[in-house]
């Protein structure tokens, strides 16, 4: 089993955490995803094939870069996360 810790930014809430969580759950070689908000930081573990590559690049795409590589898109995009994260924990 592979670990993979990843320091993040934009990360405001559970609405964050919960879109975190859900999509990198739906990436087939990934078993566990922890969030933790305060430290902003993302822990994934999963089988051989967990790259650290392809969770930067998917947790990229909402909003929610590696630190040192936020900009103004990221910021964006991680609103909208954070709303549908919300929205799906009130379902």
């Amino acid at each position: 089993m592979k670990v993979q810790e990843i320091l993040i930014e934009n990360i405001k809430c559970s609405g964050c955490s919960i879109s975190i969580l859900n999509a990198l759950k739906l990436m087939d070689c990934v078993d566990i995803v922890a969030v933790d908000i305060h430290k902003q930081k993302v822990t994934v573990n999963g089988d051989d094939r967990l790259e650290r590559g392809a969770l930067v690049h998917e947790l990229s795409r909402l909003g929610y870069p590696e630190q040192g590589q936020n900009n103004i898109l990221h910021r964006a995009k991680s609103y909208v996360s954070c709303a549908t994260g919300k929205f799906q924990s009130s379902n």
